[in-house]
């Protein structure tokens, strides 16, 4: 509330009629694969025309797998696009399997990515918060764990991280509910609030946790979300383009793998 100039009575009331108008949809942690020794991959899908009940029962399929990250109906040469994490590329072979399975007959072809980097994970493009003159000028300092997040993130291959099990049912809790407070966690786990606040605060400076983000409708925002697939053919014209592409105006984040690149951005 302070970062704004509001109340949290008001800052809680904005945020519930967000939601009832559709332009906020839910919350999301973020938690870098790397760390827990996961694979990241992206999955394109070309099928046959569905019928409405089919794709209903498709998407609800791959949106409640328990690995899929984030799943969506594209347009152009591709017409789905799927986000999973995977312990090895056995697993993802498997997984791969069972979506084709699922597709049956439907089941035209598919390209997928091992993403090796991603970057700048997001969920409101700069150019966008420019535009509209989005600035958080407080005089108070940012207490919160906001504050602990890197504005430009490159997250990778990594040592892979020891958790016990205060951690782990942290992040379950959080997976869960990414809005739920560190004194409802400290209750539900009987562990002491300070305990709590400084776990949360080690996942994120270790770059587990790296991001709480809202979900949102970028249509209702006057945004159209965008996936671009771009390869490139030399270490020179890949190193160009890297540089380039983190720093774009309207990216949303970038995923990339030797020489090819996924790109998200929101256009107005």
């Amino acid at each position: 509330g302070s970062l704004v100039g509001l109340s949290k009575d008001s800052i809680r009331y904005r945020i519930k009629r967000l939601r009832s108008e559709g332009i906020i949809l839910g919350s999301a942690l973020v938690i870098n694969p790397y760390v827990l020794g996961l694979k990241s991959y992206s999955i394109f899908l070309k099928v046959n025309n569905l019928a409405s009940e089919e794709e209903v029962s498709f998407i609800q399929f791959l949106m409640q797998h328990p690995f899929t990250i984030w799943c969506g109906i594209i347009s152009g040469e591709w017409d789905i696009a799927v986000h999973l994490f995977s312990k090895d590329s056995t697993h993802f072979n498997a997984i791969l399997k069972e979506i084709k399975a699922k597709c049956g007959t439907n089941f035209v072809d598919a390209m997928y990515l091992e993403n090796v980097v991603m970057y700048n994970y997001g969920h409101l493009p700069a150019q966008y918060r420019k535009d509209n003159n989005i600035l958080l000028a407080s005089a108070r300092k940012d207490t919160s764990f906001q504050a602990l997040f890197c504005n430009n993130i490159s997250i990778s291959k990594e040592a892979i991280a020891i958790l016990d099990s205060i951690d782990k049912q942290i992040l379950k809790l959080l997976a869960e509910n990414p809005q739920m407070s560190v004194a409802n966690i400290s209750a539900k786990l009987k562990v002491s609030f300070d305990t709590i606040k400084n776990r949360i605060s080690n996942l994120i400076t270790n770059k587990l946790i790296i991001g709480f983000y809202p979900l949102l409708k970028f249509t209702s925002i006057g945004l159209q979300a965008y996936i671009i697939f771009i390869e490139t053919t030399t270490s020179e014209d890949d190193m160009k383009f890297k540089e380039y592409i983190k720093t774009h105006p309207n990216g949303i984040f970038l995923i990339y793998e030797y020489c090819s690149f996924v790109v998200f951005l929101a256009l107005t």
